[in-house]
């Protein structure tokens, strides 16, 4: 069973994510154990900040691996605890998004409007299949 998950990552990071074509996805030393823990399947949301948009879907294709090899754009944040991945769905720019408040009343993640900005921090979560299944929807209306 498919586990679902949720990087809240910058404009910067995401148009680097877009260039390499979400080859994998990558997370810091926090999440190591989280992260040994996905399996092939698994989905993983991309959330860009700033822009309070979510921008890209993407699946897990293997197990996970240690790689300090810069990819993302600030030289000291390698995110190097990573899984390969491959694109379900995303946006070409952080600007084709689905925005937050647009689908917030259908989503588990959101259960205080009044302090949403908290619900979106730090840089990794779980998510339930629900939130999953809307995310999916809202962007596939979107982008296709």
């Amino acid at each position: 069973m498919a586990k679902y998950y949720m990087i809240i990552t910058n404009m910067a990071d995401f148009t680097k994510d877009v260039k390499n074509q979400f080859k994998c996805a990558g997370f810091g030393y926090k999440n190591e154990s989280s992260i040994a823990k996905m399996e092939p399947g698994d989905k993983i949301i991309y959330y860009v900040t700033k822009q309070s948009k979510f921008c890209a879907i993407v699946e897990v294709t293997g197990k996970s691996y240690f790689d300090r090899t810069p990819i993302w754009a600030d030289p000291t944040e390698l995110w190097e605890y990573r899984v390969p991945t491959k694109p379900i769905i995303a946006a070409k720019s952080y600007y084709d998004g689905v925005f937050i408040k647009d689908i917030w009343d259908n989503l588990d993640l959101i259960s205080n409007k009044g302090k949403w900005g908290s619900q979106v921090m730090g840089s990794f979560r779980k998510m339930t299949e629900n939130d999953y299944n809307v995310i999916l929807k809202a962007l596939t209306k979107k982008l296709k």
